[in-house]
């Protein structure tokens, strides 16, 4: 029937897919620390360029310029703007850094014990410490390497768009409600924010935001998306706790005598 409601999902199966969700991205993270797809994309030039037979002087493709992975960034001191910081700051700073591929091997680790522990309090609160310590610690190497003051305008602008393209595609029937009512007010309006998105966005280089510390920003998305589903975890444990409760709490049907 059209208006009877669906029945509430089952937090069992929930928590099986906070479970891979929260491991999968463990994974990705794992990826962006060891510079993995710098890795991919130096043996995918050799082979291209080898079976072209093209000398190493003009290779037929060139890989974009990307870093070489969190590891390398640590090791390099790239980061050590950061930790001119003092008190707590500085000790936050270091000890995340420090702890960044423990943090990795435990969301991962977690993630996957997580599945047939799905009730256990303590592994979804390790899960989320975990996944917090390395969101913390990709923060920190995002503002010493991205976030910098040299890369202001530029990285402004790149999360300016972020924003506008997830404002527009939220507002996207209020945007045409407005158009079918006033569209020359409407279509002025446009306009003249796409004047000042250029204006600003002039000598912008996305591929330097973005792609030339891609490990960066993925190591930031793999750590929220599992602190998402490890809190999202948490929350669905606790249902599946009070369905037990409840089915061991309920009274036993009495059997007929005949």
């Amino acid at each position: 029937m059209f208006g009877k409601k669906a029945p509430p999902p089952d937090p069992r199966l929930q928590a099986s897919k906070m479970s891979a969700l929260s491991w999968a991205w463990g994974v990705v993270a794992g990826v962006a620390y060891l510079g993995l797809i710098y890795q991919f994309l130096s043996l995918l030039a050799g082979i291209v360029n080898g079976a072209a037979g093209a000398p190493s002087s003009s290779p037929v493709w060139t890989p974009p310029s990307i870093d070489h992975g969190l590891v390398s960034i640590i090791a390099g001191g790239a980061n050590v703007g950061v930790f001119k910081l003092t008190g707590v700051y500085a000790t936050v700073a270091q000890v995340s850094v420090i702890a960044l591929p423990f943090a990795i091997l435990a969301v991962i680790g977690l993630g996957i014990a997580s599945h047939p522990l799905q009730t256990q309090i303590g592994v979804h609160g390790l899960l989320i410490a975990a996944s917090i310590v390395g969101l913390v610690a990709s923060l920190v190497l995002f503002i010493a390497n991205v976030a910098t003051l040299n890369n202001g305008v530029q990285f402004a602008v790149a999360i300016a768009t972020v924003v506008l393209v997830w404002i527009l595609v939220r507002l996207q029937r209020l945007v045409r409600r407005f158009y079918d009512r006033a569209p020359a007010i409407a279509t002025i309006v446009l306009a003249l924010a796409t004047i000042i998105y250029l204006i600003f966005s002039n000598g912008v280089n996305f591929q330097s935001i973005i792609l030339t510390q891609i490990d960066v920003w993925l190591s930031i998305v793999a750590f929220a998306i599992a602190l998402y589903s490890a809190v999202n975890l948490a929350r669905h444990g606790r249902a599946i706790s009070r369905n037990r409760a409840r089915m061991a709490a309920r009274p036993m049907p009495q059997q007929r005598r005949y």
